[in-house]
C-alpha cells in the first residue's frame, strides 16, 4: 500500500500535536480532570463498537498497551489479542461486510493478507518515514478492508488505531476518537487509504481542539470562582453567590430572572430595584447570557480582561 499525501497531513498533526500537548499542560483540578477523562472514555468506548460494546477497561488496557516500551510494534499476535478483547481471535471464516466501495477478501485470501497487513505497516519505511498517527489510521484502514479476524471489524480497528496513537503520545482519555463514519471516500469506485488518512488526520485535529476548549472552559470557571470573591471583581455577595451557583455545575445550570428573585424572598429580602441592578449589571458585563428568559453562565469576560460590575 502507498500513501501519496503524507505531505498534505503535515498541518493538521503538527496542530493536533501542540493542541495535545497544551491540553495536557493546562493547570486544572485534579477531579476536573478526571472527569474530563472519564467521560471521553466513555465516549471512546462506545466508538469502538457501536453494534456490541466492549467490555469496561477494554479500551484503557489497549491505550496502557500502546504507551508500554512495544506498544509500537504490530504483529499478528498483537494483532489477534486486540481481536479476542473485541469478541474472538480466530480467523474469519465468512463472507464479512463491504467497505469502502469493496467487498471483503475472500476468507482462503485472510492469511496472506494479514501478513500483508503486518509488513506494511511494522517496515522499516513506515516506522522511519510515515508520521506515527498516519501509520495509525493505515492500520485502521487496512483492518477495516482485510477483516482478519472474526470479531467486530470496527471495533478492532479502532482499539489498533487507539494503541498506535497512544504510543504516539495520544492518551484516550484527552482526544475522542473520530466516528467510524470518518473514512474519506473511495477513489473512482476503488478503496482509498490516502482518502482515510486524511479525514482521519482532521477529524483527529478536531476531536483534540474539543478537548482543548472544554478544558479551557473547565479552567475559566475555576478562575471566576476564585476570583469572584476578590474586591476587584466588584461583585456583591448576592452575584458572587449566583456566579458561584451557576459555575458550580457547567454547562447544566440555568437562572431566570423571577427565580433569582424568589431565592431572595423574605423579610430581609433586598428591593426588587436592588435585585434587578444584580442582574443587569451581570449580563452587560458579559457573565450572564440569557435565552428564551433563562440565564446562563459565560467566561468571555475572562477572555477579554474585563468582566467588573462596577
Amino acid at each position: 500500500m502507498k500513501l501519496g499525501c503524507l505531505d498534505e497531513l503535515r498541518e493538521p498533526l503538527f496542530a493536533a500535536r501542540l493542541l495535545r500537548e497544551e491540553t495536557l499542560l493546562a493547570p486544572i483540578r485534579p477531579g476536573t480532570r478526571a472527569a474530563l477523562g472519564a467521560e471521553t472514555l466513555r465516549a471512546n468506548h462506545k466508538l469502538t463498537a457501536p453494534g456490541a460494546p466492549l467490555s469496561d477497561g477494554v479500551l484503557h488496557a489497549t491505550v496502557q498497551q500502546g504507551l508500554a516500551a512495544d506498544g509500537a510494534e504490530i504483529s499478528e499476535a498483537s494483532l489477534r489479542a486486540l481481536a479476542e478483547t473485541c469478541g474472538d481471535g480466530a480467523r474469519r471464516t465468512g463472507p464479512g461486510v463491504p467497505f469502502h466501495g469493496r467487498a471483503a477478501p475472500t476468507a482462503p485470501r485472510v492469511p496472506h493478507l494479514l501478513a500483508e497487513i503486518v509488513q506494511t505497516v511494522s517496515s522499516p519505511v513506515a516506522i522511519e518515514i510515515w508520521p506515527p498517527p498516519a501509520r495509525a489510521f493505515a492500520l485502521h484502514f487496512l483492518l477495516r478492508l482485510v477483516q482478519p479476524f472474526a470479531c467486530d471489524s470496527v471495533a478492532l480497528a479502532m482499539l489498533a488505531e487507539a494503541q498506535l496513537l497512544a504510543a504516539d503520545g495520544f492518551p484516550a482519555d484527552v482526544f475522542l476518537l473520530p466516528s467510524p463514519a470518518v473514512v474519506g471516500e473511495p477513489r473512482a469506485g476503488h478503496p482509498d487509504p490516502d482518502a482515510l488518512v486524511v479525514a482521519r488526520a482532521h477529524a483527529l485535529v478536531e476531536g483534540v481542539a474539543a478537548t482543548r476548549e472544554r478544558v479551557r472552559a473547565e479552567t475559566a470557571r475555576a478562575v471566576l470562582l476564585a476570583w469572584g470573591r476578590e474586591r476587584a471583581a466588584g461583585l456583591n455577595a448576592r452575584q458572587e453567590r449566583l456566579l458561584a451557583y451557576l459555575a458550580s455545575d457547567p454547562g447544566a445550570r440555568r437562572m431566570r430572572f423571577e427565580d433569582y428573585v424568589g431565592l431572595h424572598s423574605g423579610r430581609r429580602s433586598p428591593s426588587l430595584r436592588s435585585l434587578q441592578r444584580d442582574w443587569k449589571g451581570l449580563r452587560e458585563a458579559g457573565w450572564l447570557v440569557e435565552r428564551d428568559g433563562e440565564a446562563r453562565l459565560s467566561t468571555a469576560p475572562l477572555e477579554r480582561g474585563a468582566g467588573t460590575t462596577s
